[in-house]
């Protein structure tokens, strides 16, 4: 080994080249023990590897200059705490590519976030060792793969990838990054619009990777965003978005691509509609545009006019047939596609076709070997199976417990056959035949599998006490898996429905948008389905299996016969559960629906019992909840008749079977076939495998319903928020506010224009004021300013001397720089201190009272019972008035000192006196602080506060703008008559 080593590198190469894979992984082994020959084993691994120089669990130092690809797996291995190399290892190792893969096939989800923080960790020190070392590298590859399908905080992942983009980008290694992976990484969640910019940094980027990662079908949020914006790096030639659930892809989205594309994969997604668009003037380079699996494609109902499973379908524009689509240089290719009748029709596959006389091949580059498509039962069963995933460690050991307890179950029916046959006479006749064996005695008759009666019992004893115990592991480990799943399931509902936005409350994944009864609904009770689905229903799936697999195999053992008569019940079994699963399923769905809808309706009555008693309408509200009711009663009703029919019919199936196997059994037994403990024991494993047939049964309807909670548990995980919360720059406030050529329609009444071209500078500092009439979008600003909604069109910008666009902020960051206080607040239920500090939690108690006395609460708050540590809420009995609760509300902004504060109607139930000191409070916090100040109101001492008004009509038009006193000396402007009317809300 010494005198090799004296050897150049390339030399130990040539030799190790001729050394066949086996023998070089036997001297991989020998010398992975041995510390000096540490550089043996890397010259190994570059052989065995085909001159990948592969470097694991950290590796010692190699003295070669030449050019190797260096793949790197787990990045922990490698990296001190502080950031630096790993002793000497890389010092003279120049690899001309570089491939960082982060894959993670489990859910090991702390490791791969240490992995990618450890990466980050290293850009971020400048370390000259890797200056040195990137420099020399020709090429890097980045593959992400987070293999999860629920990740336990995915703005964490989200975050890190964006921290890494920007360090590749800090350090100038996007020139010579090549391919770019992120597989199954929650990037749906992310905003577009902010993270794909850096992707145009990346000048070299060859290869991007998007695929497996749901991002769904919002192409106005994904690929229309993206694709518009031209944030597709000009040298890309392969982009992979395949599994991505995309149903919509416009024809803006295929025009802005980058003309270098030559490869569009979106194999398995869910495409519906395809603008019509020219592909050859937008890419003019494109070989193949691959979406195979997809559920429907429709170019346009004309253009499509010959379509056949498996091959290629043309449009029939003669342009786009002869340019686009030829079968030499372009395909687009759609194999096994569920085609509507409606919109395409079905004829010969193009590429058998005769042309001059000759069949046409194929069109190159169409994809092969795809998988076809699951259905969607088997998807969501995969990705319901999923969820128990964490938990598979303890499934597993359950399931053992399982094995145990069910073999010791299942040999009690053969034990008791024996000790029955054993407890015959000693003197029937049919046992004393004449060929018996002489040699046998009584006591030898009398054993027990071999063993003497006291001995057997005792064992059996044991056996029982194991399988008792392995019962109770078995329950209780299942249990403890139920729970976890339902607390992260939980929480993983409340984290997502926290980070969504407005328009997920008014439209959301139903169309009608989401009510607080039905997410109630979905966090508490389809939570509890799916967990019992997914724990003790597995745990009785695998025991109706193992029952029914050892019950008939001990059958055949007993009697073929008898066994071949029992399986003819099999069929019938099997037909009713799987019709009475599917049924039960969207039976489970509705009835989980009209749960939501239920608590929808008792959450809003209850809350407003006060209105309802006060209208005397308790018998109205009460018939309406009736209503609701009714539904489910009439839904759980349904599920009732058909369970009732189901269960009855196995049971009367499996009382006949029984009676048969008696009569056919006696009949054996008379002609010496059986013995009564052989039919003994037949009939009870004919008892658990009737009863794992049932059990089946059973398991497959809980499984249904578990899915049908699943859909309704997915709805909501999967649905990706139009704006995101932590995703941007972030920036301190300053400067003025400019509302720009604004658009806007709220999305659940797309049918009503609030703003059309909407024009509006407000000054940094500025006491502004918006009246108007009632409708007239004076509140849309504030939900708009607080990017509740993005405008349709225009822009809302913020800064001084570098303007910026508030979609490009991050949002939390922005939004705890502005005070919002609403007309009618909400105080959670806490102490009057719990809600002051809500957005400041180290507030001292000198800045809660300074926040109390500018929201003139000091003195209120002082006489409350207990002071700060007064209990309010809707849950306890202190009472505040609307004006209590009001100041405290402006209190709990005012502690944050916000550099925006927006006052909608916020003093509206305050007495004249109390308004007049809280406006003066903040008076005079505008002019020391200069923090900008922007009121709704409708109360002259308010309107009067103000430097200037902004006065709207019922359109959503500014037709006056100036100060108080030039509006209101002005008898003919439209702020007078609005006060004259009365219309000033």
């Amino acid at each position: 080994m010494y005198s090799i080593c004296k050897l150049p590198n390339e030399v130990v190469l040539q030799i190790f080249k001729h050394l066949s894979g086996e023998k070089v992984q036997e001297l991989i082994r020998y010398y992975k023990g041995i510390e000096s020959a540490s550089p043996l084993l890397i010259l190994l691994y570059q052989r065995l590897f085909g001159g990948v120089l592969l470097i694991q669990n950290g590796a010692p130092r190699v003295d070669s200059a030449g050019d190797y690809l260096l793949t790197i797996d787990a990045f922990e291995d490698k990296i001190l705490n502080d950031g630096s190399f790993e002793g000497t290892m890389f010092e003279n190792v120049r690899p001309n590519l570089v491939e960082f893969k982060f894959t993670r096939q489990t859910a090991d989800y702390q490791r791969f976030i240490s992995d990618l923080n450890s990466l980050l960790q290293l850009l971020e020190s400048d370390n000259p060792k890797l200056r040195r070392y990137f420099e020399h590298a020709q090429q890097i590859n980045f593959h992400l793969d987070a293999h999860l399908v629920f990740i336990e905080n995915p703005d964490t992942l989200n975050s890190i990838i964006i921290k890494l983009l920007l360090e590749l980008s800090r350090h100038n290694l996007t020139k010579k990054i090549n391919k770019f992976t992120i597989k199954s990484s929650e990037i749906g969640s992310l905003y577009v619009a902010h993270w794909s910019k850096l992707f145009q940094y990346f000048s070299s980027l060859n290869t991007l990777d998007l695929s497996e990662n749901l991002i769904r079908s919002n192409h106005e949020h994904f690929l229309d965003v993206w694709g518009m914006s031209k944030k597709f790096p000009s040298t890309l030639t392969t982009l992979n978005m395949n599994n991505n659930m995309l149903t919509y892809i416009s024809k803006d989205f295929i025009h802005n691509l980058p003309p270098s594309l030559e490869v569009l994969l979106m194999n398995q997604n869910d495409v519906e509609i395809i603008e019509p668009c020219d592909l050859h003037g937008a890419l003019p380079k494109l070989r193949n545009w691959s979406l195979n699996y997809t559920k429907l494609c429709v170019l346009s109902p004309s253009l499509v006019t010959k379509a056949s499973r498996g091959n290629v379908i043309w449009p029939s524009a003669t342009r786009l047939s002869r340019q686009c689509f030829n079968s030499a240089r372009h395909s687009l290719v759609l194999n096994h596609i569920r085609l509507n009748s409606t919109t395409a029709k079905q004829g010969p596959p193009p590429h058998q076709q005769e042309q001059n006389g000759q069949a046409v091949p194929p069109p190159e580059g169409s994809p092969k070997g795809n998988k076809p498509p699951r259905s969607t039962l088997f998807k969501d069963l995969v990705k319901l199976i999923k969820l128990a995933k964490p938990e598979s460690k303890l499934i597993f050991f359950a399931l053992l417990c399982l094995a145990t307890s069910s073999a010791t179950t299942m040999s009690l029916p053969l034990i008791i056959g024996k000790i029955i046959d054993t407890a015959k006479p000693l003197d029937d006749e049919d046992e004393e035949s004449d060929d018996a064996d002489p040699k046998t005695t009584t006591e030898d008759k009398q054993l027990i599998f071999g063993l003497p009666p006291a001995r057997f019992y005792s064992a059996l004893a044991i056996v029982f006490v194991i399988g008792s115990s392995a019962n109770f592991g078995r329950i209780y480990l299942l249990r403890t898996v139920g729970e976890k799943l339902v607390a992260r399931l939980r929480s993983r509902l409340f984290s997502k429905i926290l980070a969504q936005d407005a328009y997920f409350f008014d439209i959301g994944p139903t169309k009608v948008g989401m009510k607080t009864g039905d997410l109630i609904s979905r966090i508490a009770s389809d939570t509890q389905i799916i967990s019992k689905s997914l724990s003790m229903n597995i745990s009785d799936g695998m025991r109706s299996i193992i029952s029914g697999v050892v019950g008939v195999s001990m059958m055949c053992y007993v009697s073929w016969k008898l066994t071949l008569c029992m399986s003819l019940l099999f069929p019938p079994l099997i037909a009713m559960s799987f019709f009475y699963g599917r049924r039960i399923k969207a039976l489970s769905r509705l009835i989980q629906e009209n749960i939501g809808a239920l608590t929808k309706v008792t959450e809003e009555k209850l809350n407003g019992v006060k209105v309802i008693q006060s209208f005397a309408q308790q018998q109205s509200v009460v018939h309406g909840y009736n209503k609701e009711i009714k539904n489910i009663f009439n839904s759980s009703l349904r599920e009732g008749k058909l369970s009732g029919i189901y269960f009855s019919v196995n049971g009367f199936l499996g009382n006949i079977t029984m009676i048969g196997l008696l009569v056919i059994g006696t009949k054996l037994i008379g002609m010496g076939e059986l013995t009564i403990g052989d039919l003994s024991s037949f009939m009870m494993y004919a008892v658990y495998t009737g009863s794992s047939v049932f059990g089946l049964g059973n398991f497959y309807t809980e499984l249904m319903k578990g899915l049908g909670a699943a859909e309704r548990v997915f709805e909501l995980v999967e649905y990706q928020p139009k704006i995101s919360n932590n995703i941007g720059k972030k920036l301190q406030l300053k400067g003025d506010i400019i509302i720009k050529d604004v658009d806007f329609k709220y999305p659940s009444r797309s049918d009503v224009v609030i703003f059309e071209k909407l024009n509006l500078h407000i000054k940094e500092g500025e006491n502004l004021c918006l009246v108007g009439p009632s409708g007239s979008g004076k509140s849309t600003i504030s939900q708009l300013l607080l990017r509740y909604y993005d405008p349709d069109s225009g822009q809302i910008i913020v800064g001084d001397e570098s303007l910026t666009d508030i979609k490009d902020l991050n949002l939390n960051d922005y939004r705890r720089q502005i005070g919002y206080v609403q007309q009618e607040p909400l105080l959670f239920s806490g102490t009057v201190k719990e809600n002051v500090t809500f957005g400041k939690q180290d507030a001292t108690e000198e800045e809660i009272d300074r926040a109390l006395e500018l929201s003139h609460s000091l003195a209120f708050v002082k006489s409350l019972p207990d002071g700060l540590d007064t209990r309010i809420g809707a849950s306890t009995s202190t009472q505040l008035s609307g004006g209590q609760k009001q100041r405290i509300s402006l209190a709990r902004t005012l502690i944050k000192e916000p550099k925006i504060l927006i006052l909608d109607e916020a003093t509206s139930a305050l007495d004249s006196i109390s308004e007049e000191e809280v406006m003066k409070n903040l008076s005079g916090l505008n002019r020391k602080k200069g923090i900008t100040i922007i009121s709704i109101a409708h109360r002259l001492s308010t309107i009067k506060n103000s430097d200037r008004v902004v006065v709207f009509n019922e359109n959503g038009e500014i037709v006056e703008d100036g100060d108080f006193h030039t509006l209101h000396n002005d008898q003919n402007s439209h702020f007078n008559r609005l006060l004259k009317s009365s219309k000033l809300e």
